[in-house]
């Protein structure tokens, strides 16, 4: 028989948008298997989200939530930024005077 996972272990889900709707995360993330199921585990009350019951299916959840669905704890996270994503400043469009020297 295979071990359950402790109830206190919390896996990190990476969002790419601004929020992502309830249903949508538990199905994603395999909790379900289908929209229409997700949608009925939340109306019944299964789904909580920060701590409290949650029933409507398309609540939008945001980095920093915390989803719990049967011995399941997700905290939501937003994409870190890799050093090769982050923004250079642009160089800039001016010339330097020339030295005297050059002339």
């Amino acid at each position: 028989m295979a071990k359950a996972e402790p109830v206190g272990k919390i896996r990190e889900v990476e969002i790419r948008e601004e929020f992502v709707e309830l249903f949508k995360i538990l199905k994603f993330e395999g909790l379900v298997m289908t929209g229409g199921e997700a949608k009925n585990v939340i109306a019944e009350g299964l789904v909580r989200v920060n701590g409290e019951m949650e029933i409507r299916k398309s609540k939008k959840i945001v980095a920093g939530d915390i989803i719990e669905f049967h011995r399941e704890k997700m905290r939501i996270v937003a994409p870190s930024k890799k050093a090769s994503e982050k923004k250079v400043p642009a160089k800039s469009h001016f010339k330097m005077n020339p030295s005297k020297k050059d002339k």
